[in-house]
């Protein structure tokens, strides 16, 4: 069953990539003479696709994407965000103008979503542990480990700590400030779309590369400046993208046929496509469902999503939205989604219904 919206269609740079299969989103079509690159980074797989073989261009973007880790990883003691947070409440921390940059572009979404997405949500996921679970591991996705779950008590302590408007951000003395005490900075629903954004520039400024694409864990982004010449004739055909099914792995619900690259794109275009899911990492306990992603005005895990996949030009946009939108749910996630220009989405809700934005209906269709 698919509910549909109007809105008109955005349309998305990019080629024909044949990708592994494994992760939310996959890509089915025929594929460029192209050369893939794979490391671990930001905790998950990094997959880095390039015109023919250029192993140094890939490696400037892995060395960016660990240079960019190191400041805003909430697990390195050492990193920018962390330092924030050990200072909450205490003195303004001198950071980069990429920690501002990103911290800007989050406080933005915080806005629009009325505090669902909130970068100060570190007071209270540091009161769960998902670092044992991992994802779907059978096809009904269930999996049971030990992991604790929070007291209310513990939620009601930590849940003032969370308010993105406590961030005090001064940018002519390039300092950042938690206003509060114990308050915890979390960039990971943000920073993950700024840093594959910045590894391409690398690419570009370094290695005159014009077309990448950078898949980071459910995040794909199809980089390409429109004024340089493709040595590849751009394709014709449309760039299918497939959503995988919320509960059972290798099923797709349904298959997006994307157009492929457009004139009208600025230079250094980008393509984006985010997804969040509740099996991604969760665990199971009493037959219910705990997973990663928190509303930050509860504390606990978002209830009214199985997964949200965002589309947008903007890779920081895609990956805050996704997550946004996962945790406002169908209603609430489509409104947001139809009122923000140069996005679209499709929203899977707690009981599979899928819904998908006005912008896609056309093209949008039903795996059965």
């Amino acid at each position: 069953m698919t509910r549909h919206t109007k809105k008109n269609l955005i349309y998305f740079a990019g080629a024909i990539i044949l990708f592994l299969l494994g992760m939310s989103l996959f890509i089915i079509n025929k594929p460029l003479k192209i050369r893939n690159y794979v490391k671990v980074r930001m905790g998950t797989f990094v997959e880095i696709v390039l015109k023919g073989d250029n192993p140094e261009a890939a490696q400037t973007a892995f060395d960016e994407i660990a240079r960019l880790e190191e400041i805003f990883s909430s697990y390195k003691p050492d990193s920018e965000v962390s330092r924030i947070s050990k200072n909450a409440g205490i003195r303004p921390v001198k950071v980069s103008g990429d920690v501002i940059e990103v911290l800007e572009a989050a406080l933005k979404i915080s806005i629009a979503t009325d505090g669902a997405f909130d970068p100060t949500i570190g007071a209270v996921t540091k009161l769960w542990d998902f670092s044992k679970v991992g994802g779907m591991n059978t096809e009904e996705g269930k999996l049971t480990v030990d992991s604790p779950i929070p007291t209310r008590e513990a939620l009601a302590r930590n849940l003032p700590l969370v308010n993105y408007r406590k961030i005090s951000i001064n940018k002519n003395a390039s300092t950042v400030m938690l206003d509060k005490k114990g308050m915890t900075l979390n960039l990971g629903g943000v920073a993950k779309g700024y840093i594959v954004r910045k590894a391409f520039l690398k690419m570009q400024e370094e290695h005159d590369v014009n077309w990448a694409v950078i898949r980071a864990g459910g995040d794909m982004t199809v980089f390409h400046d429109p004024k340089s010449k493709l040595e590849v004739e751009k394709s014709k055909d449309p760039l299918t993208v497939g959503i995988q099914h919320p509960r059972k792995k290798s099923i797709i619900v349904g298959m997006l046929e994307l157009t492929p690259y457009d004139e009208s794109f600025s230079t250094r275009a980008a393509s984006s496509i985010s997804t969040s899911g509740d099996y991604e990492r969760f665990f199971i306990r009493d037959e219910k469902r705990y997973h990663h992603i928190l509303d930050p005005r509860t504390g606990m895990p978002a209830g009214n999503s199985q997964s949200a996949t965002i589309l947008s030009r903007d890779p920081i946009l895609a990956d805050a939205l996704s997550t946004s939108v996962f945790i406002l749910g169908e209603e609430k996630g489509m409104a947001l989604i139809e009122a923000t220009d140069g996005v679209e989405g499709v929203i899977i809700n707690k009981d599979g219904v899928v819904s998908v934005s006005s912008g896609l209906t056309d093209i949008y269709k039903p795996h059965n």
